[in-house]
């Protein structure tokens, strides 16, 4: 257990990881950590922060109750990052209310920037992103991100602006992917927020439950979902 007891620490993460692998199994509870910020730019990720060649696979265990600032209420991932998600329950975590003119960020559970989310099972519930303009209750998919899921349940999340569930941003220029197939089972909308329809969210395999999608800025002719 990784207990950060509600105490407000401004740099640092439960968990930094800058390389390696690290291995979340059942048993493990990450719980309680709140990450403010100290300059405008902090990133966030109060349970975990991986940057760069760090490769997280939790097969169980609870992240829990961990607040952050804009990005990423649990975890926060960046820079070439891996977070493979194969079991366990990411629950109860946010991002707290900013009213910075730049803080159209979130994601109560993960924010993915640059960096890969995969998701094979597990659930992600009850998550929140509370900021100001925040987006992607459970995940935000940054205009960078990759996050793939063929497994898992996604519900009770919520955000204050858009996507409930998740939020998938792809600027122009830009190569975010959101790959969603299989049995996955996401309760909470999934928001596109692109009207390009290049960079419309790919189906891989059959799905075994309904998926809610919801779009902004509307255009004629536009893609929402290709695949299976």
């Amino acid at each position: 257990s990784i207990d950060g007891n509600n105490m407000e620490v401004t740099a640092y993460s439960a968990i930094e990881a800058r390389g390696g692998n690290i291995v979340i199994n059942d048993g493990t509870v990450i719980e309680n950590n709140i990450k403010r910020k100290y300059i405008n730019r902090t990133v966030g990720g109060a349970a975990i922060c991986a940057v760069g060649a760090a490769e997280i696979s939790m097969n169980g265990g609870i992240l829990q109750n961990n607040t952050s600032h804009r990005r990423g209420g649990a975890v926060y991932l960046e820079n070439g990052a891996i977070f493979n998600m194969n079991g366990g329950t990411v629950k109860n975590n946010k991002t707290e209310p900013d009213t910075d003119s730049d803080s159209v960020y979130g994601g109560g559970a993960f924010y993915v920037r640059d960096a890969e989310l995969n998701i094979t099972g597990g659930s992600i519930v009850n998550n929140a992103a509370t900021l100001y303009r925040g987006n992607g209750g459970g995940i935000y998919n940054s205009s960078y991100g990759t996050t793939r899921i063929t497994e898992g349940y996604i519900s009770g999340n919520t955000a204050n602006l858009s996507g409930n569930g998740i939020y998938h941003s792809s600027k122009e220029g830009t190569a975010a992917v959101f790959e969603i197939g299989g049995g996955t089972n996401v309760e909470d909308d999934i928001y596109l927020s692109s009207d390009n329809a290049y960079k419309y969210s790919k189906i891989t395999s059959k799905l075994q439950s309904n998926i809610k999608f919801t779009v902004g800025d509307n255009s004629y002719d536009r893609v929402i979902a290709e695949g299976s």
